[in-house]
């Protein structure tokens, strides 16, 4: 099994503490495996056992096998640059890239106001930021949309948004998943500014709008206004039954009397609809806005 940030910590713990009992099916277990030679492995308890002097050998032999200089320090909170002063494998390290950094982007391109640095250059349309998040005024921040998908996220002065949306600050959710640092701006928006308006802007289909239903504490979200023609001429069916099961996690979560999503529910169920973003935005299709509960 790989070094990794968790068992790196996991194997500093055994080293400094009075204990020296481990699970064989555990993580720690089976990176051990090893070195099951240093310990008294009990097969029928499913552990392994280190004694003192054992426990001294084991540490010898880890600082031959991986360097002195990465044990005893708990990466799990340190960036690769970090992780790489002391050893080859920057990789070890807990916090990815992603972590402590954003995709921003405004619809006028003017984020003076929201950066600690107070940058007075206006991005050009379409241009978006990388930035730390202490570099953001959470503060200043007066709306914040979540956008599932970069080629919407890169077009997004181009959507028919409600008119009160055109001050809000842009961040791009992250490749295939909730990327660690658009969490932790949602978090620190919630935490700092509490009625600053949280929303997504997600796929019109079951997918998008579980996405939507499990951002950290969003309370809205962006949809599409269709016609029964643009319904039928943007709507992609086959990947709409390729969501089966974020239709059911919808449907026993939120299908609930009086919940406001429930109507969307209903409408992606009956139509089997299955609306992207890129069509939202190159269709010019007016964009709605939701309470989520």
């Amino acid at each position: 099994m790989k070094l990794s940030a968790l068992i790196i910590k996991s194997v500093n713990n055994l080293l400094s503490s009075n204990q020296g009992k481990v699970k064989l099916d555990s993580s720690l277990g089976r990176f051990l495996l090893d070195y099951q030679d240093l310990a008294r492995v009990d097969e029928i308890s499913g552990h392994m056992f280190f004694n003192a002097s054992q426990k001294h050998q084991l540490q010898t032999q880890l600082y031959q096998d991986h360097g002195k200089a990465i044990w005893g320090v708990d990466v799990t909170n340190k960036s690769r640059l970090d992780v790489a002063k002391i050893h080859a494998n920057e990789k070890l390290a807990g916090v990815g890239p992603d972590a402590q950094f954003v995709l921003i982007k405004s619809r006028s391109g003017n984020l003076s106001e929201l950066l600690s640095s107070g940058m007075q250059t206006v991005l050009p349309l379409g241009t978006s930021l990388r930035c730390s998040l202490s570099e953001l005024l959470i503060k200043n921040i007066e709306c914040l949309i979540v956008v599932e998908n970069l080629a919407a996220f890169d077009a997004i002065h181009t959507a028919m948004l409600p008119e009160q949306l055109n001050s809000a600050l842009f961040v791009y959710r992250g490749h295939d998943r909730l990327a660690k640092g658009c969490q932790s701006l949602l978090n620190l928006v919630h935490e700092q500014s509490p009625n600053t308006p949280l929303i997504a802007f997600c796929d019109y289909d079951p997918d998008g709008l579980k996405i939507a239903l499990t951002l950290p504490h969003v309370s809205q979200f962006i949809y599409p206004e269709l016609n029964s023609q643009q319904g039928g001429e943007l709507n992609t069916v086959e990947d709409y039954l390729h969501q089966s099961s974020a239709m059911h996690y919808l449907q026993k979560h939120h299908n609930q009397p009086g919940c406001v999503i429930a109507s969307h529910i209903s409408k992606l169920r009956a139509d089997k609809l299955s609306i992207k973003q890129e069509h939202m935005l190159a269709h010019k299709l007016p964009l709605m806005l939701s309470e989520v509960f």
